[in-house]
């Protein structure tokens, strides 16, 4: 069977709103899921990365120093480079204590905010 011009717009029209009331049932779902996801609240978990000034790293190593070579300078300037002053108590404890000065650190923040929208925060152990 042929379908005039006039029968195949009526025909398109028909099925074009067939799919945009599926598309506006199907959107009213979706915003009411997502009303059910995101309802009130003021409690938050979140990540944060902390990560050290270059001066506030030179002050931890100085600190990582002193605890465990009873020195703040581990090295020594010697013919034009750096050697170790006390290399006998350069322990792994101490070089793992060395080396995490230098990367940055992420802990899990328990957020609570007030009616006036303050934040309080607790850091929350990783287990």
């Amino acid at each position: 069977m042929k379908l005039t011009i006039s029968q195949t717009i009526q025909h398109f029209i028909e099925e074009l709103e067939a799919d945009m009331a599926e598309i506006s049932y199907t959107h009213k779902n979706h915003m009411t899921d997502l009303d059910d996801s995101f309802k009130p609240e003021n409690k938050f978990l979140v990540s944060a990365s902390i990560t050290l000034e270059p001066h506030e790293a030179l002050q931890l190593r100085k600190f990582i120093n002193l605890h465990y070579l009873g020195d703040v300078d581990a090295n020594e300037f010697v013919d034009g480079t750096f050697k170790a002053k006390y290399p006998e108590k350069e322990t792994e404890e101490f070089k793992n204590a060395s080396r995490n000065t230098h990367i940055g650190h992420t802990v899990n923040l328990a957020v609570e905010f007030d009616e006036k929208g303050v934040p309080t925060f607790e850091v929350v152990k990783n287990e």
